[in-house]
């Protein structure tokens, strides 16, 4: 998924995330570089330190971030 929204980012995945099912959380989600270290701290929290995707890679303006895959115990 590739997301350019301006800025609202964080208020839509956020809103998905909360409301979507597991199954269609995207694999990788592409998203413009936040200029904003406020920006950046909530996309962080929700998407890298909660454990759901890591920083796959970087280019000079954008994120690619791939989902985790779940741990299993046993």
């Amino acid at each position: 998924m590739k997301l350019d929204i301006e800025g609202m980012e964080y208020r839509v995945l956020d809103a998905f995330f909360r409301e979507a099912s597991p199954s269609l959380y995207p694999q990788h989600i592409i998203l413009e570089r936040p200029t904003q270290k406020s920006a950046w701290s909530g996309l962080s929290m929700l998407l890298i330190q909660s454990g759901l995707y890591r920083i796959a890679g970087r280019t000079r303006a954008n994120l690619l971030l791939s989902r985790q895959k779940p741990s299993v115990i046993g």
